[in-house]
């Protein structure tokens, strides 16, 4: 039962926001394709906003391969660190572990020294920043049998941190 004046449909208004469409009425924050940018791989490199930077096998770029293994059978690893002043935090630990769950799935891990050349590359721009690294098997032919030689693929992306409340710890 309601009120005989309550009108429920007008607490909602309803948007269509199409990518073709500029509305002039929409706040940006509101419009899901505010954020899309047109990407190239000058954008990968972190001076578009809206685009993490992206480093794939230490260049960078925006896209990996469509036949990457990684991306068709979700064939790889990855870790997620904060990185503070340009430093990588428990880079050690990190690295370990990324080794050992290459290991683990007999994925050439990338050398320490190449991701630590990403990370400083990623630093320069993006000093504070929340770091992806993803290990897969690299490309591969049709099918779910592995490389006779797999050439393993590394990619490293940045984000910025994300914005917590004061009153979290």
């Amino acid at each position: 039962h309601r009120a005989p004046d309550e009108n429920r449909c007008r607490d909602f208004q309803f948007l269509r926001v199409r990518r073709h469409q500029r509305q002039s009425g929409v706040p940006q924050d509101l419009n899901p394709f505010s954020r899309i940018l047109p990407v190239d791989a000058a954008g990968a490199t972190g001076e578009s906003d809206g685009i993490p930077m992206i480093l794939v096998d230490g260049l960078p770029a925006n896209a990996v391969p469509a036949d990457d293994r990684g991306f068709t059978y979700g064939d790889g690893v990855f870790r997620t660190l904060a990185m503070h002043n340009g430093r990588a935090q428990w880079w050690p630990q990190q690295y370990a572990k990324l080794a050992a769950d290459c290991g683990a799935l007999h994925i050439t891990p990338p050398s320490e020294s190449d991701l630590l050349r990403d990370i400083k590359t990623i630093a320069a721009q993006l000093p504070d920043c929340a770091l992806r690294i993803t290990v897969t098997r690299g490309s591969g032919g049709r099918g779910y049998a592995t490389p006779e030689v797999p050439q393993s693929r590394r990619v490293v992306s940045a984000n910025p941190l994300p914005e917590y409340p004061a009153h979290w710890p």
